[in-house]
């Protein structure tokens, strides 16, 4: 995935909640802008867990699809981006 469409995501005003979803089933939320970093080049994406503290070196080519925020009543997402 191109790194330029998820630093799109993380500037919108307001800015929308999602799931990377990769390749290999590995989703990681972004509930906040800060919680996702993107190297200088875009070859690189750093996704920290406030949860848990830990923070994961995320390639973009590994990027499935971006999904946006959840529907609470149930939990699934509202929408998808290749």
């Amino acid at each position: 995935m191109d790194h330029r469409a998820i630093r799109a995501d993380l500037q919108a005003h307001p800015f929308r909640p999602f799931r990377l979803r990769l390749v290999d089933g590995q989703v990681f939320e972004v509930l906040h802008p800060d919680f996702l970093l993107i190297a200088p080049g875009g070859r690189w994406l750093t996704h920290y867990n406030a949860t848990s503290g830990e923070a994961t070196q995320i390639e973009p080519m590994l990027i499935a699809t971006i999904d946006y925020r959840l529907d609470p009543a149930n939990q699934e997402p509202t929408g998808d981006q290749p």
